[in-house]
């Protein structure tokens, strides 16, 4: 909700350059690096300095983790589109719907 209602153009051209990079990525583990970006760039819409380092301490801690996960995904597409939306709500300035993307992404 925060980073729909606080995203800036450099936000969001912050995001969209992660997700194009998440788009092309040649590997796993390059994916993993871009999507970490996405969430870095997410968090830092907030404008909230302590979101972005527990962001920043989640991604790290959890990066080992999402590359076994996803191993078992044929591919990224599903979780890059997701970004999108959520980014497209971004742009839209629809916390609403950014907060439900966010929840869905989750689960």
């Amino acid at each position: 909700a925060y980073a729909a209602e606080n995203a800036g153009s450099k936000d969001i051209d912050r995001m969209q350059d992660a997700i194009e990079k998440e788009k092309a990525a040649a590997s796993l583990e390059d994916w993993v690096q871009y999507a970490h970006l996405f969430h870095i760039a997410l968090g830092e819409c907030c404008k909230s300095s302590i979101l972005v380092s527990l962001f920043k301490s989640l991604e790290e801690s959890t990066r080992k983790y999402k590359q076994e996960e996803m191993k078992n995904d044929a591919s990224f597409s599903d979780r890059i589109e997701k970004h999108q939306a959520i980014l497209d709500a971004i742009k839209q300035k629809d916390s609403v719907s950014a907060s439900k993307l966010m929840k869905d992404l989750l689960k």
